[in-house]
């Protein structure tokens, strides 16, 4: 279930699906609305349009099931390294500028030396960022949804086998693949913690 409102939305999904033989799963289409609503926040002006390009196809889509069978919507995505057992897939607009704001930051400050004194911080995250994410493209294809294919590296950080489960969960920003063991375990330790986590947000 998705809010009403245009720009940014909060998705209600968690789905169970089978990681095949070539390590492949099959995300569904509903799912494409959390890049779109990231995208809405995160992205640059030709970001926003593509996403608001795909919310118009899918929604043309819904007025028939015949045509939503048709719809075809492809979007460039960044796959991340999120946690042990995670990872995340994120709009490719709205990762990259986002990043790139960041790093601008960053760059400017140790161009200034300001961050000498925290020089193994500044290669940590050069190492994190030289093998955190890849480029990935989905074609979402009407009620079928997208095939991802889980490239080597990140097919050991999931820690899941070939023709196991894996859980899909939509995040604010990302759409989240997790190992059911690890996911299990982060909902045993923050599930208690959500409505200070709420009443915290809403301050």
């Amino acid at each position: 279930m998705v809010s009403e409102s245009e720009d940014f939305r909060f998705a209600s999904l968690e789905v169970s699906r089978t990681l095949d033989e070539r390590f492949r799963v099959q995300v569904p289409s509903s799912f494409c609305e959390v890049l779109n609503s990231t995208a809405t926040i995160f992205a640059d002006t030709e970001g926003q349009l593509n996403a608001q390009a795909r919310r118009e196809a899918v929604r043309a889509a819904t007025q028939s099931s015949e045509q939503a069978e048709g719809v075809v919507v492809e979007v460039s995505c960044t796959l991340a390294k999120e946690r042990t057992g995670c990872l995340s897939l994120w709009d490719h607009s709205a990762w990259a500028n986002k990043l790139e704001r960041d790093m601008l930051v960053i760059r400017g400050k140790v161009q200034s030396r300001k961050l000498d004194a925290r020089f193994e911080q500044v290669q940590r995250l050069g190492r994190l960022i030289s093998t955190r994410g890849t480029t990935v493209d989905l074609t979402f294809k009407g009620t079928q949804g997208a095939r991802l294919l889980i490239p080597k590296g990140f097919r050991e950080f999931l820690g899941v086998e070939p023709n196991a489960p894996v859980m899909i969960v939509a995040s604010a920003y990302s759409i989240e693949i997790w190992n059911p063991v690890a996911w299990g375990d982060y909902l045993n330790s923050t599930i208690p913690e959500f409505h200070k986590l709420l009443d915290d947000l809403t301050q």
